[in-house]
């Protein structure tokens, strides 16, 4: 046999004496002349032992084994590929989500992700589904609050009607927080004098910010600030009379020349 320092042989290597000289899982093929070595190419020395794998069984094994041959995966990969390709991937999603992860890939990436962040977090789903469905939104916007009786709450335009409706804005001067007027409506600031005229001094429209009213009384545009939620503006004690507010809708206002004549108020 080979000398002591070869052994154990790997598989085609002589000269074994017994299985014992193989590798593990390897037998040693005892020859007397020149037998072939199945499993080895090549010209084996004549009447040299050689080191094979075992012959296969004449049946296969009534059941597979109740536990893996290893108890780890091996530290390589096998040396072949499988003899068939994976499966290809569904042409269609799943309708609910597994609960582990895909063996394979989605045909297409998933969609990207919306430019701009929702306004506000979705609500969690409830447990059960509703008995009823929710009524249909309303077909008219809901009316602006009643007028406020503090003057540090935010002043809002008369609530719309067929006419011009008026409200006196505050017993007190100064500077005062105003709603914008809704779409679909005209609103101005006036002095109301003694005799019942009245003088323009500031206006909103459309829902458009406070600004100054055509003529020499009119507010200065140092004394309006808007923001997101209203403007504030400066109510100075006026010489005479007192400040009134009043609301006109534009269904009210048939023609292009009476609304040019509201804003002129």
């Amino acid at each position: 046999g080979s000398p002591a320092a070869n052994f154990p042989l790997g598989l085609c290597e002589g000269d074994c004496d017994s299985d014992a000289n193989c590798q593990p899982g390897l037998v040693c093929q005892y020859r007397s002349g020149n037998e072939p070595i199945p499993g080895c190419v090549g010209e084996p020395v004549p009447g040299e032992d050689y080191c094979r794998y075992p012959d296969p069984t004449a049946e296969p094994t009534p059941q597979p084994t109740p536990q893996p041959t290893t108890a780890a995966p091996t530290p390589e990969p096998t040396p072949n590929p499988t003899l068939a390709p994976s499966n290809p991937p569904t042409n269609v999603p799943t309708p609910e989500p597994t609960n582990e992860p895909t063996s394979e890939p989605t045909p297409a990436p998933s969609a990207p992700p919306s430019n701009l962040p929702t306004p506000e977090p979705t609500s969690p789903p409830t447990n059960v589904p509703t008995s009823n469905p929710t009524a249909p939104p309303t077909g008219n916007p809901t009316s602006p609050p009643t007028f406020p009786t503090n003057d540090n709450d935010i002043v809002y335009c008369p609530s719309e009607a067929a006419a011009i409706k008026s409200v006196k804005v505050t017993s007190t001067s100064g500077v005062k927080t105003l709603a914008r007027s809704t779409a679909t409506s005209f609103c101005g600031i006036f002095i109301e004098l003694e005799s019942g005229d009245l003088i323009p001094y500031a206006r909103s429209y459309s829902a458009n910010d406070w600004e100054p009213s055509p003529g020499p009384k009119a507010v200065p545009y140092s004394g309006i600030a808007c923001g997101d939620l209203a403007c504030t503006v400066d109510l100075p004690p006026p010489s005479s009379g007192s400040y009134i507010i009043m609301t006109k809708p534009t269904s009210a206002l048939e023609d292009k020349d009476k609304i040019a004549r509201f804003l002129e108020m």
